[in-house]
């Protein structure tokens, strides 16, 4: 039985690389295996505990296999420096799993004496597993360095959900925000246009769901601030046609994404990779709103919803008051979604993909 080293993120928080990282341990792990969870480790001092952990495991420990999910930032990749140093000195195969669009970015950015320590660590990582073509280009650096695309999924619990959707003109058409609650993902855009199509359309509701995140527009506490005080003009003002949730996951997030008509994700977030929420969103039957931004048009075309200009309030109205004019559009296109997520995102092709890069690399 082999021994395999997993280093990453694990829920709480959830975020697409936290869950896709934890299918995956859920997948492979045996008794042998460890997983070092990296989530939460933010801070000067838990992160030097985090190097020590690093090095007390590799050095204590036999492993055949690393599968890690590499960091972006600085201070980030100092963990990862350590890991793959210690791997490189043990001659340990590593596989590497790339969730942002933005490491080259991170990689050009770097002071030249730190970059030329990240090019070495990086230099013993045997494959690294990409989620669309045209995030190859974040490793052009490393030649040497095999890449295999392999498409994130939706989770298989939402296998249980009907493969058929069926709206009547009747009933109202129900809006899901599902996603941190973050500036650059354009949540308060949402917030801006929602209050008029309010006001134009009786037959329109809002459901949103996530925490408040910061970026590099604002912090967490200002995010929030801005968050709950226009979510609060609005539910004030729209009793019946808002809702906050909060973090809504198992059973009770199923049943919110299937109720839901229309999936929306206003998005501009720079590292916008491959959202695992947009698949959960196809799988359960959603019309997709969002942006054609960085690698969102890799996973959805407008023949899945609509694509709109990213960071742009015009656009955002433009299609929700757009999808509101015309909701026989709806039907047709949720009930495509769900065949076009069941034939290309199950989480069984996906980790049966990840089984195949392992099994070679512990040849």
């Amino acid at each position: 039985m082999k021994r395999i080293l997993f280093f990453g993120p694990l829920p709480p928080a959830y975020t697409g690389q936290s869950i896709a990282f934890s299918a995956v341990v859920d997948h492979l792990k045996n008794e042998k295996s460890k997983v070092i969870d990296i989530s939460g480790k933010d801070t000067v001092l838990s992160g030097i505990g985090l190097c020590f952990r690093i090095i007390y495991t590799l050095t204590f420990y036999r492993f055949d296999l690393i599968y890690f999910t590499c960091s972006r930032s600085f201070f980030g990749s100092i963990r990862d420096v350590v890991l793959l140093f210690c791997a490189r000195t043990r001659n340990i195969s590593v596989v590497n799993h790339l969730h942002g669009g933005d490491f080259k970015n991170f990689y050009d950015g770097l002071p030249p004496w730190y970059r030329s320590i990240v090019r070495w660590c990086y230099h013993g990582v045997g494959e690294s597993i990409v989620l669309t073509e045209g995030m190859k280009e974040n490793f052009e650096d490393f030649p040497k360095m095999k890449l295999t695309v392999v498409s994130n999924s939706y989770s298989s619990d939402l296998d249980t959900c009907p493969v058929e959707k069926r709206w009547k003109p009747s009933q109202p058409i129900r809006l899901l925000y599902l996603s941190n609650i973050m500036k650059m993902k354009g949540i308060l855009h949402l917030l801006d246009v929602i209050e008029v199509i309010f006001s134009k359309y009786e037959n329109i509701h809002l459901s949103i769901a996530g925490t408040p995140i910061g970026d590099i527009y604002c912090s967490e506490e200002e995010i929030a601030d801005l968050f709950y005080e226009s979510y609060g003009e609005l539910k004030s003002k729209y009793p019946d046609k808002i809702d906050y949730l909060g973090v809504v996951t198992g059973e009770a997030k199923k049943q919110l994404l299937w109720n839901s008509d229309v999936f929306v994700l206003p998005t501009f977030y720079p590292t916008e990779a491959f959202p695992i929420s947009i698949l959960e969103a196809l799988r359960t039957g959603n019309f997709i709103l969002t942006t054609d931004h960085r690698f969102i048009p890799a996973i959805v075309s407008n023949n899945n919803g609509v694509l709109i200009e990213p960071d742009s309030t015009i656009a955002l109205f433009e299609a929700l008051d757009e999808i509101a004019e015309h909701p026989e559009r709806l039907q047709m296109i949720q009930n495509m979604n769900i065949w076009h997520a069941l034939e290309h995102y199950q989480e069984e092709k996906y980790l049966k993909a990840l089984d195949s890069i392992f099994r070679k690399e512990l040849i």
